[in-house]
């Protein structure tokens, strides 16, 4: 049986991947493009990315959103599965890292990189994008969702 205590997850990390979401999201409204944003929850099913982006040629892009203070980033096993199946799409993970200086970089994966990513941690995985705060969305969005 489940105790109450194993059903909590407010952890900083849940916090503040979802403070993340809320950057990215007031970010895409000053935006001078027609991107729509849809939190997916997880009821939607195991391992679905946190962000479904429309955007204005009518195109669909999956975002997983993660934060972290060390090197390394945390995934579900269903997680790390539902990327290797969608890989060919347009499918990303945006890692914000906050450094000791407090300073944070947000760093962008294409799907493919999910597995070394759960494994080896961000050192050893090379991001296909790295921006320093403030973040430069316009040139993320450009990257991973072209118009």
């Amino acid at each position: 049986m489940l105790t109450q205590k194993k059903l909590k997850q407010p952890t900083i990390a849940r916090r503040s991947e979802n403070g993340f979401y809320q950057q990215f999201k007031t970010a895409v409204k000053k935006l001078d493009r027609k991107i729509k944003l849809t939190r997916l929850e997880c009821w939607v099913g195991a391992g679905t990315p946190d962000v479904l982006v429309y955007d204005e040629v009518g195109a669909f892009h999956f975002i997983e959103l993660k934060f972290t203070e060390t090197n390394k980033v945390h995934f579900e096993p269903s997680q790390v599965s539902w990327h290797a199946r969608h890989q060919d799409g347009s499918v990303w993970v945006f890692v914000k890292q906050r450094k000791k200086d407090g300073t944070s970089d947000c760093l962008v994966y294409p799907a493919e990189s999910v597995i070394d990513l759960a494994t080896d941690g961000i050192k050893e995985t090379k991001p296909a994008l790295v921006c320093s705060e403030p973040f430069d969305w316009d040139k993320i969005l450009q990257l991973t969702c072209p118009s």
